[in-house]
């Protein structure tokens, strides 16, 4: 459900120019940024002056670009409590990436999924859904817990930062870290700042055009006694247009034997004939498993994100600043999509019938020819909106002295998510003859072709039957906070926080739809609908038939009131808990959360010899409550049904870090975290069978409204080495202790007014381990010897390695571990990077190994799915034709190569499931900027290189008897 769309690059990121500091300039420490950790601070005023710095040459040194961006990373992430990657505006403009879910790709430790053109769920070192924040407070989509992060365009963004570990002050949100998404506002700039971006896209399977645009207006005032105010408006439109093209397998199989009384050839065993008379079924040793069809998939859709923020701020004196945010984002989605089924169960025979790959039991096919007797293709053509629109507003307020910081922070955010689905289903009018191959050549997967029906004539093709669907979900919440931080408190004790936060929050969902065969079997083309030819589009060209006559998603939405005729159905739209709702009101439900948080924690240093060390110690405690209403089917009796629960989380944090020197630093964190159930797993609609016999569980399936939230101890440990300004290496070791971990199975629940019955849903059960390692290395190649010309490029390298174990179901066959789903054993990123003089070119390549979708408990044992690897390679370049114009263009997916998913079966064999084609998308654009403000709020003044220090030289070496060493230093006081 969720989406993507194209703005070319961040704003900021208008004029680049760098002359670049000698080598031995840039060993010295980064310039301190601002602490990521405080979530409600602004950015102090620029020095009119930063940016420049005068050596003894008087030669004026100044950073900015690209190598200003990574310095500003990098100085977040050395100077940071937590470990924590960043990605700034800078990096999101100069890379191929539309959003931020695309630039958090490059992250090590960060994986995405792929789909409709656009990279969607986060996975933060192999668990789903980091909790995502802005300006660091809570956010999110309608009913969900959290936000797309692709919602956020690159052109509202002033910096991603990852949090892999976390200190109490920060919200509490999920297992898998945090990702705090940080907007613009008026006081990072030094004065009136204007800078747009326009650029067209075109996406090559679509084969369309899409516009999009962003223009950032900010500027700031002295108020004479009364201070300095600034303003900042943003806004931003993002389209595309996509087409994703899938050909499949299905996932069930069914046996055929060989025809006794016809050599060469097969019959199902469902055949009374085959083998003797019952049917067989299937026999080990001489049944071929076959899957029970192949069939295309076509996902058409055009998709684009209005989107605003604006902000706030009054410096009302050195001390205080007031401040108030304002986001809007919008999604709306047209989605026009198709599928083709070609069953091949209970055919006439099957010839030709190529043996592949053998599992310990049965045989299964290569390829075949399926006779088919009965079962003819159908499929859909689907017509479907979508549209959200999300709402944040807060204001607050920061107090900042020499002793004491005061912040409060009150956020009001609305959210409503609506989706409507017009499904009219087909059938052709005969029984083709299939060939097809399972596997076959190009890119593999399954390709099909038939006789015996003419698919391009549009009377071959027989109406099934409609679809009606309308759902709404809706989230509000209201939101505060108080942070505090008491500093200097002693030598060794430099700040204590404490702060509490409260929230409220409700969510409610309802679904509604119906389907109808009435009027079935009549022509095709007897429909009030306007019909196209549509094609599927492969660019391995292997596919034989790819060409359907289906009616336009313009006619199906136009014509709704006719079909709604057709299908007999009650005038509007399906309404939940009417007579026709198939879903019946089980789905629906409302519930209200609250949640009471304080927290502690001691910022501390000292020296262990010459060794500085530092650290946060603190405890976060929640107290949540909640109340779900839904309702229960009891012997045909729909009730209303309220539970309540309430629980209280404590989750400690502890940080230690060592600063070796400089350069090298060492450090090692404990965190607990936990993650809320979503509120669908809290549903607590149940459908009740009817009462069994004396002595018997009764039985039902649904929500879970006892859930409790999935635990995780945490234990990270990195080593960082930053030897120069823009260039560092870092190794880190993870671990994750997963407790309460959710899966669907079946379970005893007490349902108040019912008593024991035994549930098919989510319940707490398993417990996990996740653990590995990630290396990175980031640099210019600014050293002494490297030839100016080649002073340009740079290379930013990670890998990162996951190692999982998931304990299966109590019900499952096969008790022994499982994997996480969705994590992968490799994931890296190599990125290759020229900045000088006028031109910038960046190339990112990204690879993920293979990783579990889902698996399921078969009679003897476990099967499941998996997706291959999966490889893509991205490429952007731009040129400055003045200081403040830049003409760009980038390419994303350039390889093109399609993603596969496989099937293990329970006998052990890994069968090709589908092939899904992506769009490889080109951009073209310009953007422009006017003022001259600091163009980036990721820091609160401009890098600037300091003059080269003097040669170091070291003493001559003493030979006498050492002196006896001098009396330690006061505590606290650095050696």
């Amino acid at each position: 459900m969720r989406r993507s769309s194209f703005i070319f690059c961040s704003t900021s990121a208008l004029a680049i120019a760098v002359t670049a500091a000698p080598a031995s300039a840039q060993v010295s420490d980064p310039a301190a940024p601002v602490d990521p950790a405080a979530e409600a601070q602004t950015s102090p005023a620029p020095d009119p002056a930063a940016g420049q710095a005068t050596t003894d040459d008087d030669e004026t040194i100044v950073v900015t670009g690209l190598r200003r961006s990574l310095q500003t990373s990098q100085n977040i992430k050395k100077n940071s409590d937590q470990i924590v990657d960043v990605v700034v505006a800078e990096d999101i403009g100069k890379l191929p990436d539309r959003t931020v879910s695309e630039a958090l790709a490059r992250v090590p430790g960060v994986t995405v999924e792929r789909a409709s053109a656009e990279a969607g769920d986060v996975f933060v070192r192999g668990l789903r859904d980091p909790a995502t924040t802005y300006n660091g407070r809570d956010i999110f989509t309608a009913e969900a817990r959290s936000v797309a992060p692709q919602d956020f365009p690159a052109g509202g963004v002033a910096a991603l930062e990852v949090f892999k570990s976390q200190t109490a002050d920060q919200i509490e949100g999920n297992l898998a870290g945090l990702i705090n998404v940080r907007s613009r506002r008026p006081f990072d700039f030094a004065g009136l700042e204007i800078a747009g971006s326009v650029n067209a896209t075109y996406a090559d399977l679509a084969k369309d055009w899409a516009w999009n645009g962003n223009l950032l207006v900010s500027d700031r005032w002295n108020v004479g006694d009364g201070g300095e105010v600034g303003a900042l408006l943003n806004v931003s439109y993002t389209e595309l247009t996509y087409n994703d093209n899938i050909r499949f397998n299905s996932g069930d199989f069914f046996g055929i034997n060989p025809d006794p009384n016809n050599p060469g050839s097969y019959c199902d065993n469902f055949d009374a004939g085959c083998l003797g008379f019952p049917p067989p079924g299937n026999v080990p040793g001489v049944t071929v498993r076959v899957p029970v069809g192949v069939g295309l998939f076509q996902n058409d859709g055009t998709r684009w994100r209005p989107s605003a923020n604006a902000a706030l701020q009054w410096k009302v004196n050195p001390d205080l600043e007031l401040y108030a945010d304002g986001l809007y984002q919008g999604f709306r989605r047209e989605v026009s999509d198709r599928q083709l089924f070609v069953p091949l169960f209970d055919s006439a025979s099957y010839t030709n019938v190529v043996i592949g790959e053998s599992g310990d039991l049965y045989d299964y096919p290569a390829s075949l020819i399926s006779r088919t007797r009965c079962c003819v293709p159908d499929g859909f053509q689907a017509a479907t909106y979508e549209k959200t629109n999300t709402y944040q507003g807060a204001f607050g307020g920061v107090y900042d002295t020499d002793r004491v910081r005061v912040a409060v922070d009150l956020a009001h955010t609305k959210s409503q998510f609506d989706l409507s689905i017009y499904s009219v289903d087909y059938r052709l009018n005969a029984s083709p003859t299939v060939n097809v191959e399972f596997d076959g050549g190009g890119d593999g997967g399954a390709q099909f072709d038939f006789t015996g029906v003419d698919v391009g004539d549009i009377n071959s093709y027989l109406y099934r039957g409609f679809f009606d669907r309308h759902l709404t979900a809706k989230g509000n919440d209201i939101q505060g906070r108080l942070d505090v931080t008491f500093k200097n408190i002693a030598s060794w004790v430099p700040a204590i926080d404490i702060g509490m936060r409260y929230n409220d929050r409700d969510a409610g969902f309802t679904n509604a739809e119906r389907y109808s065969t009435r009027g079935e079997n009549q022509p095709w083309a007897n429909l009030p609908l306007d019909f196209n030819t549509i094609t599927w589009r492969f660019r391995d060209d292997q596919q034989g038939l790819t060409q359907l006559v289906m009616p336009s998603y313009d006619s199906i939405r136009g014509s709704i009131d006719e079909l709604r005729v057709i299908a007999g159905f009650a005038p509007g739209r399906p309404v939940a808990g009417a007579a026709d709702d198939r879903s019946g009101p089980f789905d629906d439900y409302n519930a209200n959360e609250k949640g009471l948080t304080g927290y502690g924690q001691i910022r501390y240093n000292f020296d262990a010899g010459a060794i500085p060390i530092d650290g946060v110690v603190g405890l976060r405690a929640i107290r949540t409550s909640f109340q779900l209403d839904g309702v229960v089917n009891n012997n045909g009796v729909i009730s209303p049904l309220t539970i309540k629960n309430n629980y209280t989380d404590y989750l400690p944090n502890l940080s230690i870090r060592a600063h070796l020197s400089s350069q090298l630093q060492v450090r090692a964190a404990y965190t607990e975290t936990r993650k809320r159930p979503d509120f669908g797993q809290l549903n607590p609609g149940l459908r009740l069978d009817p009462p069994p016999g004396p002595g018997q569980v009764r039985t039902g399936s649904g929500g879970n409204p006892f859930l409790r939230p999935i635990l995780s101890n945490n234990y990270d440990m990195s080593l960082e080495y930053y030897f120069s300004r823009s260039g560092f290496a870092a190794l880190a070791l993870f671990r994750r202790d997963v407790s309460n971990f959710i899966v669907n199975f079946e379970a005893i629940q007490d349902i108040p007014g019912v008593g024991p019955v035994r549930v098919f849903g989510p319940a707490n059960t398993n417990k996990g381990k996740i653990q590995g390692a990630e290396a990175q290395f980031r640099t210019f190649l600014d050293f002494d010897g490297v030839p100016q010309w080649a002073k340009g490029f740079g290379t930013e390298l990670n890998v990162t390695y996951i190692d999982n174990s998931l304990d299966a179901p109590p019900n499952f066959v096969d008790q022994s571990a499982i994997a996480f789903p969705d994590v992968s054993k490799w994931s890296y990123n190599l990125v290759g990077f020229y900045e000088q003089g006028r031109l910038t070119a960046r190339v990112a390549y990204n690879y993920r190994s293979k990783y579990v979708q889902f698996y399921e408990n078969r009679t003897n044992s476990v099967a499941g799915e998996f997706t291959k690897g999966v490889s893509r390679l991205d490429a952007s370049i731009g040129f400055n034709l003045t200081d403040n114009l830049t003409i760009a263009a980038d390419v994303s997916n350039i390889l093109g190569k399609p993603f596969r998913n496989f099937r293990t079966t329970e006998d052990g064999v890994v069968f090709p499931r589908d092939v899904r084609y992506e769009e490889r998308v080109y951009s073209f654009g310009v953007r422009a900027r006017l003022g001259g403000g600091r163009p980036h709020s990721a820091e609160p003044a401009p890098v600037v290189l300091p003059p080269p220090p003097p040669p170091v030289v070291e003493p001559a070496p003493v030979v006498e008897e050492p002196a006896p060493p001098p009396p330690p230093p006061p505590s606290g006081e650095r050696g």
